[in-house]
């Protein structure tokens, strides 16, 4: 597995950590580790230590990433070997056990305290039945790379990593003073690398929490379960057939969805839809598409939505993500409307509109151009793609 990162970073196997607590023996020159995962899931930087006074460290020589005023645990380290190499050379070794903390991340030197706890994010999960647990850096812009190497290393030790795979991902992120305390994933990947997507999407989602611009959210932990089929479930919408294309508010409208599913030849998923009694205008659009597409209709209708204002906004957008495995179905009508502040005001009367909607366009104020009447998404079981649009004349009854 490789994680391109902002950081320069040489991955090795060695082995397991070392339960051995020896800060009492550590001296200028003994291998250091600062420790980025623990548990199931082990990644540790080693270095050496050069300068101890007290409870008080310096280390490396150089900087680990440069960032300043920083939390990352200390361990002690074994080294097993050193492997020469004109390109470079790089020491084999392993965490021996906690022995502090590190504080400062400076051009000259990392320096910590020795004796204190670091503060981690906990991670369990559960593969096919198998369970796992591991430990990442709190840190906003590290940690969430590291969950994403977890979750794809331990799918890959339980399962596999690459090939024909589908891969259902249900999950949980336990938040602190948020107003909701809970962010919940649900899932499904397909394809050739399914479980480095199901990994990649708990990593962007874990970025957009703990790096957003409104105020620091703690992840107190994160909970998953992932299912693995050694099968590629996929379906693509070919066409969209309804039983008329004259309809009046209140009737019931048959649609039938042609699937082309992966080896398993054509499918067809029929719909009922009760149009409501609210329709008005000529015209409406029936649109008939996978998650991806629904949220790029979502975002030409209506912008404003997908810039939340506060922290609040942006959980519940967070939450409103639509899974891969469901055919989406909206019928959507003309119609003017405004997004204040992130908020929705669908469908206003002219006089709302002349009183709302400033002479120029701000970032508190984006237009609405459509309503959205109905929506629905049914699940197939499978990674849904494609999309079509259908239009229908209204008649008045």
């Amino acid at each position: 597995f490789k994680q391109k990162t902002a950081y320069e970073i040489m991955p090795s196997l060695v082995g397991s950590e070392m339960c051995i607590r020896d800060s009492d023996s550590l001296r200028p020159g003994s291998a250091l580790g600062v420790q980025l995962a623990r548990g199931d899931v082990n990644a540790t930087a080693i270095g050496t230590l050069t300068w101890i006074q007290g409870d008080t460290v310096l280390a490396f020589g150089h900087p680990m990433f440069s960032s300043g005023n920083t939390a990352l645990p200390m361990t002690g380290a074994y080294i097993y070997d050193v492997l020469p190499s004109v390109y470079r050379s790089f020491k084999i070794g392993a965490a021996t056990g906690p022995t502090g903390v590190i504080l400062q991340d400076r051009l000259p030197a990392i320096a910590g305290v020795m004796g204190r706890e670091p503060d981690m994010l906990p991670v369990a999960v559960e593969v096919g039945g198998k369970e796992f647990w591991f430990e990442v850096v709190r840190h906003p812009s590290i940690g969430p790379s590291l969950v994403l190497y977890g979750l794809a290393s331990v799918v890959a030790a339980a399962e596999k990593s690459s090939g024909e795979s589908t891969v259902q991902l249900e999950g949980i992120l336990f938040l602190r003073s948020t107003g909701p305390d809970t962010l919940k994933v649900h899932d499904l990947f397909s394809g050739l690398s399914a479980p480095l997507q199901a990994a990649r999407s708990i990593g962007r989602l874990l970025s957009v929490v703990m790096e957003n611009p409104f105020r620091k959210v703690r992840v107190d932990s994160a909970s998953f379960r992932i299912r693995v089929e050694e099968k590629i479930r996929m379906a693509w919408i070919e066409g969209v057939r309804v039983d008329r294309q004259v309809v009046r508010p209140g009737d019931d409208l048959r649609i039938e969805v042609f699937l082309r599913r992966h080896l398993e030849g054509w499918d067809t998923l029929a719909l009922d839809l009760k149009l409501p009694e609210s329709l008005r205008g000529d015209r409406v659009v029936l649109r008939v598409g996978d998650a991806a597409h629904v949220e790029h209709w979502e975002r030409e209708r209506a912008p404003g939505r997908f810039v939340p204002t506060d922290l609040h906004q942006l959980l519940q957008r967070l939450g409103e993500s639509k899974p891969n495995d469901r055919v989406y179905v909206e019928l959507v009508v003309p119609g003017e409307g405004l997004t204040v502040s992130g908020l929705e005001l669908p469908r206003l009367p002219p006089s709302a509109l002349s009183v709302l909607k400033p002479g120029r366009q701000t970032a508190a104020f984006q237009p609405v151009r459509e309503a959205v009447l109905l929506e629905l998404g049914k699940p197939i079981g499978a990674v849904v793609q494609g999309a079509h649009t259908v239009r229908l004349r209204v008649e008045r009854r």
